[in-house]
């Protein structure tokens, strides 16, 4: 059904197809010429490649073209923070997105982890405490939050508290085969410990390293 819809396909089709394509290790070529506006498809496809100055570019087009959607500028945030460091870039297009679906759990958290990480620590913890407001869809999003406050934790000098939380986040995805996640918070976590110079960050980078290269989890190899 897929391959059929390719015959004539718009970008929102070939958006899905993409996405079927790579959930599922399909073969169906959904590089097709002259359909405007693919920002979707593209970024996805970037994103998988590991080409982040076109996920950033596409995202940024994408968000333009569906400023309604999360997923663009969830994305852009992300790598902004992960891949460059450019948290201050990151927060700029959280916020513009806040202003059109206020109060979005993931889009919030993006903004407190970049606020955090710019050492902001007295505006992280006025948007955590609105973080800690926002309804909670699911254990995924009750564990990133915990992580989250792990990373407040840190940056507000209580490192016990923070490795704590930390460490029970780890274990949720590591026991829940949320491989991706656990991958990503064993990075955050070391990236922590490092900034404190306690060497037992390289055991856990290692282990990150680990599951990116096994699962070629690209964002996180090239952050590593």
């Amino acid at each position: 059904l897929f391959s059929q819809s390719l015959l004539f396909p718009n970008e929102n089709i070939l958006a899905q197809t993409r996405y079927i394509s790579t959930k599922f290790n399909k073969n169906i070529d959904s590089k097709i010429p002259n359909i405007p506006c693919t920002y979707e498809r593209d970024s996805w496809i970037s994103y998988n490649e590991g080409k982040f100055e076109n996920v950033l570019k596409n995202t940024t087009d994408w968000f333009y073209f569906q400023p309604f959607s999360t997923t663009p500028i969830l994305m852009n945030s992300y790598i902004n923070s992960l891949i460059y460091n450019k948290e201050k870039e990151a927060i700029e297009m959280v916020r513009k997105a806040l202003k059109i679906v206020p109060n979005n759990f993931s889009l919030l958290n993006n903004e407190v982890v970049s606020l955090f990480r710019l050492n902001e620590t007295e505006k992280g913890n006025l948007k955590l405490s609105q973080l800690e407001k926002c309804k909670i869809e699911s254990k995924n999003d009750a564990t990133v939050l915990l992580a989250t406050k792990g990373l407040a934790d840190f940056r507000n000098g209580k490192i016990a508290e923070g490795t704590k939380k930390y460490r029970q986040a780890i274990e949720y995805f590591k026991i829940n085969n949320n491989f991706e996640a656990y991958s990503r918070a064993l990075y955050y976590f070391s990236y922590e410990l490092k900034n404190i110079k306690d060497p037992v960050f390289l055991e856990y980078i290692a282990e990150s390293k680990k599951m990116a290269d096994q699962y070629s989890y690209k964002d996180i190899q090239v952050a590593i």
